[in-house]
C-alpha cells in the first residue's frame, strides 16, 4: 500500500494555482490590475463562483493564499467548490469536501 490516498482524476472538474488571495504585492509583481487587495479578493471570489459551481471539485496546486489562516479560510470560504489540495505554497484548506 503507498504511503500516498489514491486520487481518481475523472472525479475533478477543475485544476487550478496561484490566486494569492490576500497576497498585497500580488498585483504589482503580477500585473494584475487593482487598487487594493480588498478589491482584488472580491474580484476574484466573483470570477471564481461565476465558473465553479458548489458542486464541483476543484484540485487546487498551490499558492491560493497568503496572510494569517484565520483570514484565508474566512475568505476561501466563499468559494464555491470542494476541494483538493496539493501541499505547499500557501495552500491552507485540505481534503476533498471544503
Amino acid at each position: 500500500m503507498s504511503e500516498y490516498p489514491w486520487f481518481d482524476f475523472d472525479q475533478v472538474d477543475f485544476v487550478t494555482s496561484d490566486q494569492h488571495f490576500g497576497h498585497a504585492r500580488i498585483s504589482e509583481l503580477a500585473e494584475r490590475p487593482f487598487a487594493t487587495v480588498e478589491e482584488m479578493n472580491a474580484e476574484l471570489v466573483r470570477r471564481w463562483n461565476e465558473v465553479v459551481g458548489p458542486d464541483d471539485s476543484v484540485l487546487h496546486l498551490g499558492d491560493l493564499a497568503l496572510g494569517a489562516i484565520e483570514e484565508s479560510v474566512g475568505l476561501t470560504a466563499h468559494l464555491n467548490g470542494l476541494f483538493g489540495h496539493s501541499v505547499g505554497g500557501e495552500a491552507r484548506r485540505v481534503g476533498f469536501g471544503g
